[in-house]
């Protein structure tokens, strides 16, 4: 599609077109008369903001009128998403249906936030928002239905001017019938919530992830520097992070995966194997049903909590210069440089912690 073309100063002095400004935003505005609400408003933002940068350097209306172009122009662009039948605050009502019974869920939402929760009916829902606004036919969903699988995609419009991604939101409501949800959004962030199914994947680069009341037997989380809020999830977790902290509390399942370079992790949950390997980021854990713990840290400091009524431990413990500080089950001790191991009671809990400089405390 071809951009919009801006005639030269000599060119609108020839013809006489120089006008006020707000006589250039009312032609402007009448031009897009046939756009959707959401994109005509964009555009005469973008238009304004032209503006109040230009008068901003000392030009005048005149020569920023001729820099944005002559209104006419507005009649051969194509690509301009068109007025929707539905440009009121959304409803229950102005919900997009797609697809019945598919088992697998694919959404990417680029910059975009995404919330997902379930459907009240056996069919998927899919809102797309701007400002509480549908924008649908200005910012195009695509959607691949297969009998199995649902990708819905957040596409650019073939457009001049394309809303800011950062401002959008997508709503989806699951139905029964999907088992596996995959998310991935670049800065986005994404809510999820009161979910039952069997595998959940989330992706993002900066966008932060919260996850409430969630039932699923696998749950794998990968962020460069989003923070993570995990709340009441029962099933097995995996995450992966450079720098992004994480809030987990409520877990309940066998197995918790951390790898992080330097994001904070605060857990407290039921998972009876736990392994984390960290780089330089802290820990403070609570583990109330653990069997097996094995943390590597080159210079994290983690805290470890057990139950009070543990029947034994088995520590081991190697490091460059850390330090480990135990008191389990009413003995005490210190292990410092190299590292050491002591078997307390029965050994049922089987801890191994190695660091390079990182310190380890241990209590119940």
């Amino acid at each position: 599609m071809d951009r919009i073309h801006r005639p030269s100063q000599e060119s609108l002095e020839r013809r006489g077109t120089y006008m006020k400004k707000e006589d250039y935003l009312k032609q402007v505005e009448e031009a897009l008369k046939n756009t959707d609400a959401a994109t005509r408003d964009e555009i005469l933002d973008d238009f304004n903001q032209h503006f109040a940068a230009g008068i901003r350097q000392g030009k005048s209306e005149d020569e920023i009128i001729a820099s944005l172009g002559d209104v006419s122009q507005f009649d051969d662009l194509e690509g301009l998403p068109k007025v929707s039948k539905q440009e009121d605050k959304v409803e229950d009502s102005q919900t997009k249906t797609t697809g019945k019974g598919q088992r697998g869920v694919f959404i990417d939402a680029r910059h975009a936030d995404v919330t997902v929760r379930p459907s009240a009916d056996d069919t998927h829902h899919v809102r797309l928002i701007k400002d509480g606004n549908f924008v649908e036919n200005s910012y195009q969903l695509e959607r691949i239905e297969t009998a199995d699988e649902l990708r819905i995609k957040i596409v650019s419009p073939k457009a001049f001017f394309r809303i800011d991604e950062r401002d959008l939101a997508l709503e989806i409501e699951l139905s029964d019938a999907c088992k596996t949800l995959r998310v991935e959004t670049a800065s986005g962030d994404v809510d999820l919530g009161e979910l039952n199914l069997d595998e959940i994947r989330v992706r993002t680069a900066s966008g932060d992830m919260e996850l409430e009341t969630l039932r699923s037997t696998r749950v794998i989380l990968n962020s460069a520097s989003g923070d993570y809020s995990i709340d009441d999830l029962k099933g097995d977790v995996s995450i992966e992070t450079a720098s992004g902290d994480m809030e987990i509390d409520g877990h309940q399942g066998e197995a918790l995966s951390i790898t992080s370079v330097s994001g904070d992790l605060r857990y407290a949950g039921t998972a009876r194997s736990v392994k984390i390997t960290s780089v330089s980021g802290d820990g403070e854990l609570e583990l109330s049903n653990v069997e097996n713990v094995k943390i590597d840290t080159v210079s994290g400091d983690f805290e470890i909590q057990l139950p009070r009524d543990i029947s034994g431990v088995k520590l081991n413990f190697s490091a460059m210069s850390g330090e480990l500080d135990f008191d389990l089950m009413d003995k005490k001790g210190r292990y410092e440089g190299h590292g050491g191991s002591t078997l307390i009671g029965d050994g049922k809990i089987n801890l191994t912690l190695n660091s390079v400089s990182g310190d380890f405390s241990v209590e119940n």
